[in-house]
């Protein structure tokens, strides 16, 4: 039986998804009596056929599995988790990971293959925090599986995939960064451009004035990939060339100019054109979707590779005065583009709350911005900041979330964890609001649900109206349940 175990383990390693094993025509079986390779070979034909693969080539016997020493997650979040690689409530595993990785458990042995096969590049490293010794010896049977064998960074590095690489250098990348960048330099001429592109990428742990002369290199890439990477990180850099540089053509365009009852005024100089160095630094480059002026989207492009921070500074401003002085200025569409797209590269949290607060004030305010990159600015507004702005508009029964309110859609694009304050005020709008007909709000909720807090279920199950109009009862329905499949794992993980 031990051939036979070892012969459909084989077998079964070539159901994960996205594996191509080698076709063989005959089955090698290790051993010489009849019974076992007749049901050996029908187990292996068997699972062979049902996969639609054939059966892999096994040489000897398989290592055995090391005993597992990390505790594996309760009975009840093992059936949780199954239930999610089955395709319910699917948004919710990287979050699930993540508890289970908090804690130090393992997932059930069962679900394995799942996590090996599993092509989400983006949870890898929770992944292989969550498999444990088990998980580790399955992936040495399967190359496809190689990113979670946990293999010394060198070795991955030398030896590992693309995503293998990224990790094992961003890992050396806390430690020493010099040894990062010799890596990277040793294959660059080796390397396809989005494999040098995610490389380089990785240089943002531990970013330092000593990486610039390599990214400062590659803006003279072929790739266009590899130049927009090296780019995104030296404006991280302020005193990086490229900076310098671009501060340098900035700061000959905009004034800022005072009245003493007036307040400021900001003054435009509209730029004239483009030279080689500007288009070797980027400008250009930048995929504008709004309808501006030739020399206006000139003004976007050079005001997108200035790190915002240098108008507060030269200025004497804080970011939400010059974006109070940018709306009362002729050009205020390019220029608040502009500082948007600066703000969004550089994650800088001050110039983005300065100008998240447009986007739910009034419509014309909200025009001037890009729409299409507002989900990326806002990942560096804090949930605070979020919070102050629901509770300055919504007053209960006199101002609520209805479907004219610019914050429902700002919030569906705000995809981060909540404050339990801002759960309460727009769950709070929306019980108020159930009884009546609306689209914006109802159809949220259920998306809203993976933000809130999971505790606050109990205390969100009620209070809805008796009779829910329209699509209210559906969304309300789902945005429980999905609030109520959270909270449950988070308890299942104690027990």
């Amino acid at each position: 039986m031990t051939n036979l175990h070892a012969l459909v383990q084989s077998a079964m390693l070539g159901t994960g998804n996205g594996f191509a094993t080698p076709a063989f025509d005959v089955l090698k079986i290790p051993g010489s009596d009849p019974e076992t390779v007749l049901l050996a070979s029908a187990a292996g034909i068997g699972i062979a056929e049902i996969s639609g693969r054939n059966p892999v080539h096994l040489e000897g016997d398989v290592p055995v599995c090391p005993v597992e020493t990390y505790r594996q997650v309760p009975e009840r979040a093992g059936e949780l988790l199954k239930r999610i690689l089955a395709g319910e409530f699917e948004p919710v595993l990287p979050e699930f990971l993540e508890l289970v990785a908090a804690q130090k458990l393992v997932v059930p042995p069962e679900t394995l293959p799942s996590f090996l096969g599993m092509d989400k590049k983006e949870l890898y490293p929770l992944i292989i925090q969550v498999i444990g010794e088990r998980g580790r010896w399955l992936a040495t049977q399967n190359p496809a599986w190689s990113f979670a064998l946990g293999r010394e960074p060198l070795d991955a590095w030398e030896h590992g995939t693309r995503a293998e690489r990224v990790i094992a250098l961003e890992q050396i990348r806390t430690r020493d960064r010099g040894r990062a960048r010799e890596w990277v330099q040793s294959t660059w001429e080796q390397d396809a451009p989005e494999d040098r592109a995610a490389f380089l990428a990785a240089f943002a742990v531990g970013l330092s004035m000593e990486d610039e002369p390599l990214l400062e290199s590659c803006l003279d890439d072929k790739r266009k990939e590899v130049r927009e990477t090296s780019r995104d990180l030296l404006l991280h850099l302020e005193r990086s060339r490229l900076v310098q540089r671009m501060w340098k053509r900035a700061q000959l365009l905009l004034e800022l100019k005072s009245k003493f009852l007036g307040g400021d005024k900001l003054e435009v100089i509209l730029p004239e054109g483009l030279d080689v160095e500007a288009k070797r630094d980027g400008v250009g480059g930048l995929k504008l979707r709004k309808n501006l002026g030739e020399k206006a989207r000139l003004l976007v492009q050079i005001l997108s590779l200035v790190p915002p921070v240098f108008w507060s500074r030269v200025f004497g401003r804080t970011p939400e005065k010059l974006v109070a002085a940018a709306l009362n200025c002729e050009w205020k569409e390019p220029v608040l583009v502009g500082w948007q797209f600066a703000s969004q590269r550089t994650g800088d949290v001050e110039w983005a709350e300065a100008i998240a607060p447009l986007w739910t004030r009034r419509p014309e305010e909200a025009s001037f911005l890009d729409r299409e990159s507002r989900k990326e600015m806002l990942l560096h507004v804090r949930p605070e900041k979020v919070e102050k702005l629901v509770n300055a508009h919504v007053k209960p029964h006199i101002r609520e979330l209805d479907d004219k309110c610019l914050l429902v859609p700002f919030l569906l694009d705000y995809n981060q964890p909540w404050t339990v304050k801002l759960a309460r005020a727009v769950v709070g709008s929306a019980q108020r609001l159930s009884g009546e007909h609306h689209y914006a709000l109802p159809q949220a909720l259920p998306e809203f649900a993976h933000r809130i807090p999971p505790e606050l279920v109990e205390e969100f199950s009620r209070g809805w109206a008796a009779e829910p109009a329209g699509a209210w009862r559906g969304k309300i329905d789902a945005f429980l349940m999905t609030l109520r499949f959270r909270n449950e794992i988070r308890h299942s993980l104690m027990e």
